[in-house]
């Protein structure tokens, strides 16, 4: 976790100075310097810093980030869950979430732009969902929104999503029938390209 932390205050230095979304950590590599946010996305270091600066240290932020990823993707999971399966899936599936080994060992592995980024997959399957069922621009734009999102803080993640969501539509494609199929379908791959 100590990686997270020497990028988030490097993060919190550039914007005291200014630079609000810094492309050269001059701190990082011995001091030698790298272009860290150019490659890597620093969605994970701008939440450490956010908590930061409401008054909790930086290895604080840290494992409150952890703990706020873990929250995140467990209502997302209750959300899907429960246009699913009513508010009993929702529970269920929330828990199931939650409780989850690989979700759990996050913190032990010390992946916060994974685990933040994984945080976003169920809302995005419950947003392609609801837009499935009754295509509307608000949900286009929330969808579009959140997988441009994950982007920005973990690419692999967003990799990984990307697959879900195909998966999700082509399940709900085949699912469903007649001449909406092709409207609700084109709107959740047009949510998608827009985002990417």
């Amino acid at each position: 976790q100590a990686i997270h932390v020497f990028r988030a205050v490097e993060l919190d230095w550039a914007i005291s100075q200014g630079v609000w979304y810094p492309r050269w950590a001059a701190d990082l590599v011995y001091g030698y310097g790298y272009p860290l946010f150019n490659v890597y996305g620093p969605g994970a270091q701008y939440v450490i810093v956010v908590l930061h600066r409401l008054g909790l240290t930086f290895v604080s932020a840290t494992l409150a980030a952890f703990a706020l990823a873990d929250v995140i993707g467990a209502f997302g999971a209750y959300a899907f869950g429960r246009s699913l399966f009513g508010v009993r899936g929702g529970l269920m599936t929330a828990l199931a979430y939650a409780y989850a080994p690989y979700v759990l060992m996050s913190l032990r592995r010390g992946t916060l732009a994974e685990a933040l980024g994984f945080s976003l997959l169920p809302w995005l399957l419950w947003l392609l969902w609801e837009l499935h069922r009754a295509p509307g621009l608000w949900t286009f734009a929330r969808a579009s929104a959140l997988y441009a999102a994950m982007a920005f803080i973990h690419h692999i993640s967003t990799a990984v999503a990307g697959g879900c969501a195909v998966g999700l539509i082509v399940a709900l494609s085949w699912a469903s029938g007649g001449r909406e199929r092709w409207r609700s379908t084109a709107a959740c791959v047009g949510a998608l390209a827009l985002g990417l």
